[in-house]
């Protein structure tokens, strides 16, 4: 178990049940980075969009990068727009780290 009380890495499915759940809790935190909100604002992406791609979308990346493990989540909607969240669970929050878009 790792200081945010996780255990680290966790598989792709594991991730992405966890971060559902997260998503879905109210009581756990949202955090988004300063990169993070200047690519929303960039690609005109909302804090509701972010929440929908974290409860609905699937883990398809896990790696270690500046010494915290990332879990890349990916979501499509039903317009074909493609939403990535790059985000650090822990506990009781989840760091939003990077955010883009497809048209």
């Amino acid at each position: 178990m790792t200081k945010d009380g996780i255990n680290h890495p966790l598989s792709a499915p594991e991730a992405t049940r966890r971060i559902h759940e997260m998503a879905r809790d109210p009581n756990v935190a949202r955090t988004f980075t300063g990169h993070a909100r200047q690519r929303m604002r960039e690609r005109e992406v909302h804090a509701d969009w972010v929440d929908q791609v974290l409860r609905e979308g699937g883990v398809d990346e896990v790696r270690r990068e500046n010494g915290t493990w990332r879990y890349r989540v990916v979501f499509v909607d039903k317009w074909g727009r493609t939403a990535v969240v790059t985000a650090i669970p822990s506990v009781d929050n989840l760091v939003i780290v990077t955010v883009t878009r497809s048209e």
